[in-house]
């Protein structure tokens, strides 16, 4: 029995070379695929987001409808205008309104009715991109993920998450619409 104890002297140096090889191996071969994990629980976030973008638009426009065959682009406010992720901007025909949370007023203008914004904001009260594009532009880096909210002719009420900014549905794009 004692000889056992004397034995035991624990690992060896070419063991420990062996194990931290082998999670070093791990580590890159694991790496990949956590941060697409990680980049589609982002983009499964934001189509959550879209998703009730699109509830509130249409719960708006069947209460104040905005009119056939309109777009309205909803991207970021500009910086230093207050926190990113919880104000965006509205912008039609082009003027622009900054879109903020209920507790804070917002005037309408422009065909755009103050009933038909509060009503998004009623139902959207704060809401996150988790991944957005961002382009520099001049001293100040300029976000180009946008949301674009439109209706056809028929009413129908449609949400665009635009993460390259150019205006149409590619690539990683996510739509819904009625």
């Amino acid at each position: 029995m004692k000889s056992l104890k004397e034995n035991n002297k624990g690992f060896s140096l070419v063991e420990l070379i062996v194990v931290i090889a082998i999670m070093g191996i791990l580590a890159v071969t694991l790496a990949p695929r956590l941060t697409q994990y990680i980049e589609r629980a982002r983009l499964a976030s934001d189509q959550e987001a879209v998703n009730t973008i699109f509830t509130a638009a249409k719960l708006a426009n069947v209460e104040n409808p905005i009119g056939d065959d309109q777009e309205l682009e909803l991207g970021w406010a500009a910086p230093g205008a207050g926190d990113p992720t919880s104000m965006f901007t509205v912008s039609a025909d082009g003027d622009t309104w900054t879109l903020v949370p209920e507790y804070l007023d917002q005037d309408a203008t422009d065909g755009i009715s103050q009933a038909f914004l509060d009503d998004m904001k009623a139902v959207l009260g704060n809401f996150e991109l988790k991944s957005t594009n961002v382009e520099p532009f001049d001293a100040t880096p300029e976000i180009v993920t946008q949301i674009i909210l439109s209706t056809d002719s028929n009413g129908n009420v449609s949400v665009l998450l635009d993460y390259d900014g150019d205006g149409s549905e590619d690539g990683e794009d996510y739509s819904v619409s009625e």
